[in-house]
């Protein structure tokens, strides 16, 4: 379904491009205009069974009557009518397409989010909630009556609740072991570390390649990169390179009392440690499609407990944790 409601988009948004290009009109040419965009709309989002209804019909028929009317110039009243009654007949059927498909895909793929958020607070798809609601409370009131259709509605609301749903089926996460991916007291990405993420992207560049390909290809493509990092309760050595590093430039902020300095040096870390991984990670997407966009949401959350996790010891003990020390991933496109 996500595949062909892809490619009925970029041919949707082709049609509503050249019809608003079109010289500004009054009368019944506004109404014959605003009945043609209506049915080229719902003509391209609608199945087979929907086009043997009586209200396809009513508003191939009624466009029809209109064109033909309005070549009279004593007819133009009863072309305006024809026109709207066609337009009324192509607004029934979106509204029902609207209820029938946009709505479901909305709710299941704010099932999936809760269900995806509850089991990882961390991951960065509960960010499509506001827009999932603003598309479930826009169906409200069309089945109430209080909105009637609008055509720009149903092209961005079906583009957005199909890329939502194409993210939350994918669900594109990955956890690294920090002891694997940096060498001890680093915050630079091993070698192995480094092949792991490029493997790991360049797999989901060509999948997503696969899916934006459905789209025209005018289209801003984001993938948005989320790198979240955690370390254990391990203390450092005073006076190392790693130390000087992560407190250049903090002077005056840096904490004086050994458990509060241990928080504060893991905290900057798991920062660092993050924005190198973001990092790479945005120069092999751009290297493997130089079409895409690649936005950073880089995060240290330092002795922060990972979701999942639940520690046998104080958060005031100085321990080694292997279980704690990792970076986790997370992407999901955008289609603007």
């Amino acid at each position: 379904m996500g595949g062909t409601l892809g490619k009925i988009v970029g041919l949707i948004l082709g049609v509503m491009i050249l019809a608003g290009c079109a010289a500004p009109v009054t009368g019944v040419d506004t109404a014959i205009q605003e009945a043609q965009k209506a049915f080229a709309v719902m003509d391209n989002v609608v199945d087979e069974e929907k086009k043997g209804s009586d209200d396809y019909q009513e508003a191939k028929d009624k466009l029809d009557e209109a064109l033909k009317l309005s070549e009279s110039k004593s007819k133009q009243d009863k072309a305006k009518v024809a026109a709207n009654q066609s337009l009324s007949a192509s607004q029934r059927i979106l509204t029902d397409f609207y209820r029938t498909t946009i709505t479901p895909l909305a709710r299941t793929a704010r099932k999936q989010i809760e269900d995806i958020t509850e089991q990882d607070p961390d991951n960065p798809l509960k960010e499509f909630l506001p827009k999932i609601d603003e598309l479930l409370d826009y169906s409200t009131k069309l089945e109430s009556g209080s909105e009637v259709i609008a055509l720009n509605k149903v092209l961005e609301d079906l583009e957005e609740v199909v890329t939502i749903k194409h993210n939350t089926d994918e669900n594109i996460t990955a956890t690294l072991d920090s002891d694997i991916s940096f060498d001890p007291g680093k915050y630079e990405l091993s070698d192995t570390g480094k092949q792991l993420l490029k493997d790991f992207f360049e797999r989901i560049v060509a999948k997503q390649q696969e899916y934006l390909s459905q789209f025209s290809s005018g289209k801003r493509v984001t993938m948005k990169i989320t790198v979240i990092g955690y370390t254990d309760q391990q203390g450092f050595q005073k006076g190392t390179a790693l130390v000087k590093t992560l407190t250049e430039g903090m002077e005056g902020t840096v904490p004086e009392k050994s458990l509060d300095l241990r928080r504060f040096l893991n905290l900057r870390l798991s920062q660092f440690r993050a924005n190198t991984i973001g990092e790479y990670i945005r120069e092999v997407i751009e290297q493997a499609d130089h079409r895409v966009v690649v936005e950073q949401n880089n995060i240290g959350r330092g002795e922060d407990v990972p979701p999942g996790i639940t520690p046998s010891y104080k958060d005031s003990d100085s321990v080694s944790d292997p279980s704690r020390r990792i970076c986790k991933v997370y992407s999901y496109v955008i289609v603007e």
